[in-house]
């Protein structure tokens, strides 16, 4: 995490599964994308000390074969974008592919698909089978991609994945009262302030380079009331996948976190928070809120839409300062 918006997610994906090896031969009757990452800058170098795309491909069925005739596109219209040669699994069951734009084809070098990944939200990858026309494995508007993060089915090792990351977009308010169901999915917050995470004010400067552009409350909060509601939309393909939860916070004075409006941690916050409540106590260590604080949180996903709400506090309306 890095910037302004001290919240992130992650999520450990587990294998029960294991494949077998196979030798060369016919096609295998069932394969799929297990990870792919869109924005490499470290987790893997090709032959050229480069460091593109890359897709992993494994051998699901175990059978004696190689991907001859399989196709990667990037592109639903276009399903046979780029056809894979005899490529043979390594021991474990595995093809690695780099998405790199350099059309190379030779099944005894190393793969090269004539398409690069996006890792903007919204976009697809996808495995089709040699008829052209069947999807072995696809992955249809996935969420947006984070640098050297790789994303997928969860059939391999454990991968961290960040569903929410510094910049993204909030919609915020300054409650004048109470204000029903604002922690769940489908409240309509279209209404609510807009601005880049993180959220809060400084009357100095010590806090400013974590403060996200239209994420300044001061003059919705400051002399006007100590709390803030905060809402962060995110997106989830598939959540069955998800094993652990981490919620990522810098904060002062206080603050409750929601996940599709069950309360998931807080911290310096009173039994029951109103719309109008204070922290507990004022949060004198600069350095403690400008710091990372990791919590273990369980809560329930959904594939599609979910949302973080936040309830930051201040310790009195009147305070100098505020992030969440």
């Amino acid at each position: 995490m890095l910037a302004h918006w001290p919240i992130c997610i992650g999520l450990l994906i587990t294998s029960c599964l294991a494949s077998l090896p196979s030798l060369h031969g016919e096609a295998v009757s069932n394969a799929l994308i297990t990870e792919f990452v869109t924005d490499n800058k470290d987790s893997l170098t090709d032959s050229e000390g480069n460091s593109p795309d890359w897709i992993e491909i494994w051998n699901v069925s175990g059978d004696a074969g190689d991907l001859n005739g399989y196709y990667l596109t990037d592109d639903p219209a276009n399903p046979v974008k780029w056809q894979l040669p005899e490529a043979t699994f390594n021991a474990e069951g595995y093809v690695i592919v780099f998405a790199s734009g350099k059309d190379r084809r030779d099944p005894a070098a190393e793969l090269h698909t004539n398409f690069k990944l996006d890792s903007s939200s919204g976009s697809y990858l996808a495995l089709i089978k040699p008829d052209g026309i069947t999807v072995a494995s696809e992955f249809v508007d996935y969420p947006k991609q984070y640098e050297d993060i790789s994303y997928g089915k969860g059939f391999g090792d454990p991968h961290p994945v960040k569903l929410i990351t510094a910049g993204d977009s909030a919609h915020w308010q300054v409650p004048e009262g109470p204000v029903a169901n604002w922690t769940e999915i489908q409240f309509e917050d279209s209404q609510w302030n807009t601005g880049a995470t993180g959220i809060g004010y400084d009357g100095s400067t010590k806090y400013l380079p974590y403060i996200g552009v239209g994420g300044d409350t001061n003059a919705a909060m400051r002399g006007i009331n100590a709390s803030v509601y905060i809402r962060i939309p995110f997106t989830v393909t598939e959540s069955s996948v998800i094993n652990d939860l981490t919620l990522r916070m810098r904060w002062e004075d206080g603050f409750a976190a929601y996940l599709n409006g069950t309360e998931v941690h807080r911290e310096n916050t009173p039994a029951t928070p109103q719309w109008n409540s204070t922290a507990i106590s004022n949060r004198t260590n600069e350095n403690d809120a400008i710091t990372f604080f990791d919590y273990k949180i369980s809560a329930t996903l959904q594939s599609g839409d979910n949302v973080l709400a936040i309830h930051g506090l201040n310790a009195s309306p009147g305070s100098s300062d505020l992030l969440i």
